[in-house]
């Protein structure tokens, strides 16, 4: 009885579903995933047997959910809607130096903020670019940071996947064209596709089993569809158990390490500050390449004799995510070893990284006035006092006031 009434239903179950997702998205300001959700939507009205849309409406349609892209960009969170566009701009200078073979796979968290680094130090920016930028490690576009990270043959390997893909899901669609869990798995497909053009999307490991389930059902549709009611519910079942656990492997794997790793966070968080670094020593050759754990580690050691560990493990975090703050630790690490020139170029970095905060300048400021370099220290202490403030503070105003005396 359940099922013959899912059937009937199936169409208005669909577009409910969706429908949620498109109230929820717009009650988070995820435009994202609205917009993605409405052209799922029109994808199950475009197919269902009973409603009949000319190609006029197709057309009409799709220029509806241009418009309403362009009026969430630019009326809602649009400093949001600008600061891609600044991402976009520093992002675009880095394909252009290697457009075909590009940066790496995976090397965007790395490279960016470098590039924005390098962008502000040049001083060929905008008031509002000045304050809108941040610590970025995704292109809030997945296809656009593909294409960065794999240069111009891997943006067209992508484009022949994508055509192979959308040409097996309209053969199956067109000799299925009653299926409506088929079409159901499609428009949620097509949703977090369209979402991936705005955000990032696809590092999320929820999002990659939903695909390659999605691939999988694809290619398996003929010989799931013959399979018995029964069995070919285990089937679906098994598919997502199957590549969540192929996803998921190296935190099921590292299950015992990882709580070893929380443990270590209380310990230090509750002052055994001491046994906390003994379980992060011992973590340490099997998490090495994980840098929320180089993160923990580094901000446990404390003291003049850690200072040396501290600055290695700071390297390390920075070979593979660079962020500011990561850079103002290493240049503190570096002064408190006396090696000035290393803390100079590390708190620059940090400075030009994302120019809006004051923390790194003050640190560099009085970097140079305790190394009695006092036109430098002058220098910045005129651009501290007179640079425009993104978000006040109490901590800023105690800089400012600092700055007075």
């Amino acid at each position: 009885m359940l099922r013959d009434y899912l059937t009937r239903h199936s169409f208005l179950l669909s577009v409910t579903c969706l429908s949620l997702v498109l109230v929820f998205s717009l009650l988070m300001l995820n435009r994202s995933f609205a917009i993605g959700a409405i052209v799922g939507i029109l994808f199950l009205l475009f197919t269902h047997q009973k409603i009949r849309l000319s190609k006029v409406a197709m057309i009409l349609s799709v220029f509806a959910v241009i418009a309403l892209t362009l009026f969430l960009s630019i009326y809602i969170e649009s400093d949001s809607s600008l600061g891609r566009l600044l991402i976009y701009k520093v992002s675009a200078k880095m394909f252009l130096e290697h457009p075909f073979s590009g940066i790496g796979w995976g090397a965007f968290q790395k490279e960016y903020n470098l590039h924005q680094a390098l962008f502000f130090k040049s001083g060929n920016y905008t008031q509002k670019e000045f304050l809108l930028a941040d610590n970025t490690f995704y292109a809030f576009n997945d296809y656009w940071q593909f294409i960065v990270e794999m240069g111009i043959i891997g943006g067209l390997c992508l484009l022949m996947s994508l055509l192979l893909i959308i040409a097996l899901i309209r053969t199956r669609l067109k000799n299925n064209a009653n299926d409506p869990f088929l079409k159901l798995l499609v428009a949620i497909a097509l949703m977090v596709c369209v979402a991936a053009f705005f955000t990032h999307v696809f590092e999320h490991k929820p999002f990659q089993v939903v695909m390659l389930c999605m691939l999988a059902y694809m290619i398996l549709y003929d010989r799931i569809k013959r399979l018995r009611p029964q069995i070919r519910a285990c089937a679906l079942t098994a598919i997502p158990v199957v590549l969540s656990l192929a996803i998921y492997l190296n935190e099921i794997r590292n299950i015992d390490n990882y709580q070893k790793l929380e443990q270590a966070k209380l310990l230090s968080a509750t002052g055994y500050v001491n046994e906390s670094i003994s379980i992060l020593e011992k973590l340490y050759p099997t998490l090495r390449d994980d840098v929320g754990f180089l993160k923990t580690y580094s901000e446990t050691l404390s003291g003049r004799s850690m200072t040396r560990r501290k600055t290695s493990l700071l390297r390390e975090i920075l070979a593979q995510y660079s962020d500011n703050s990561t850079f103002l630790k290493l240049g503190l690490a570096y002064k408190e070893l006396g090696r000035f020139k290393q803390a100079e170029a590390a708190f620059l970095q940090s400075v030009y990284m994302v120019p809006n905060r004051f923390v790194p300048r003050e640190a560099l400021y009085q970097f140079y006035l305790r190394n009695k370099q006092y036109e430098q220290a002058s220098y910045w202490r005129k651009i501290i006092l007179t640079m425009s403030v993104k978000i006040p503070s109490e901590r800023i105003e105690a800089i400012k006031q600092t700055m007075n005396q």
